[in-house]
């Protein structure tokens, strides 16, 4: 039973115990394995490392409370020799705030590495940001030292669930700080013919971001050249503008955020879907309301609008969070 079962992925799978239980009975030897977080295995490279003379791509969600760290890393590159592609979230050390170069070296020694998926940290402290220079620092750290590495995919900001939930501590509706803040950077090798080299190529990291057009990311890479620089007042700028200032300096302080924000509302008032509008609706739907109702049936009452409201959007909550 399940000897020819190739790919498997436990995203959904809260019960980590039954998670960890489930990949040791595995009789077969897994080309692909999704797991939620670190913790869901154990937080051994054990229950992964099982697979080691097959496994192609590994992806690691991460909703957990626990990341991998740099040993275990070194770890799943030595037991991990086929794996092609890797995604997972990456934290810095918070004490002396430096980029985790322990974490990039471990990553780069995966033999077969072709491509790879990052998550960091996004942050309005004084930790390190994913901004377009460390794109490109980060992408030729690692190929320096893995050749065979053509593509990284780095990510400002931890995933997220794709369901939403107003009346859970899920919430993340749109436009929210971290949304607009966070960035996507596509890292790839490209190749012009160069007759010096002994290959007769010569590679360049081409480094663009998601969320921008190809004329802002041109714009981008010329500002990043630009050590003196100057950005325009958070206040004037439009939400491409956020994504540019985002990737150059990093995403928008406390204060800045609230100004930027003040002021698109008072420009374009809430956007649809947002929790602006969702709330002066709901307040609208208070006001219109006739009768008294007693909180319990009243939260009953604002569900059900919701959910007329917003078809398809508000799902059942993933319940308590793990601690």
């Amino acid at each position: 039973m399940l000897s020819n079962l190739k790919e498997i992925d436990l995203t959904d799978c809260w019960n980590y115990e039954l998670t960890l239980d489930f990949l040791n009975a595995i009789p077969s030897q897994l080309e692909r394995i999704t797991v939620p977080s670190w913790e869901s295995v154990g937080y051994k490279p054990d229950a992964i490392s099982q697979f080691g003379e097959t496994l192609r791509e590994l992806r690691i969600d991460d909703w957990g409370t626990s990341t991998l760290t740099a040993l275990d890393l070194a770890q799943l590159s030595q037991d991990l020799p086929h794996l092609e592609h890797l995604a997972i979230r990456v934290m810095w050390n918070r004490e002396s705030e430096e980029w985790p170069f322990d974490h990039l070296k471990a990553i780069a020694a995966l033999p077969r590495l072709r491509s790879a998926e990052l998550w960091f940290p996004l942050t309005c402290g004084n930790l390190p940001h994913l901004t377009y220079s460390a794109a490109h620092r980060t992408f030729c750290y690692l190929n320096d030292r893995n050749g065979g590495l053509q593509r990284l995919t780095l990510h400002s900001g931890v995933p997220t669930p794709n369901r939403v939930d107003p009346f859970s501590r899920d919430i993340d509706i749109t436009p929210s700080w971290s949304m607009r803040n966070s960035v996507t950077f596509e890292c790839e090798m490209a190749y012009d013919y160069d007759p010096d080299t002994e290959d007769g190529q010569k590679g360049t990291a081409s480094i663009w971001c998601k969320e921008l057009s190809s004329e802002m990311n041109a714009k981008l890479r010329e500002l990043d050249q630009q050590a003196d620089r100057n950005m325009p007042n958070v206040i004037t700028l439009d939400p491409a503008g956020v994504f540019l200032r985002a990737a150059l300096d990093g995403p928008l302080d406390s204060a800045e955020w609230q100004v930027w924000r003040k002021e698109q509302l008072r420009l374009y008032g809430p956007l649809p879907g947002s929790v602006d509008e969702f709330a002066m609706e709901i307040e609208d739907y208070w006001e219109r309301l006739n009768s008294p109702f007693s909180p319990k049936w009243l939260f009953k009452d604002l569900r059900e609008y919701a959910q007329k409201k917003y078809p398809g959007t508000f799902g059942k909550s993933r319940g308590r969070r793990r601690r």
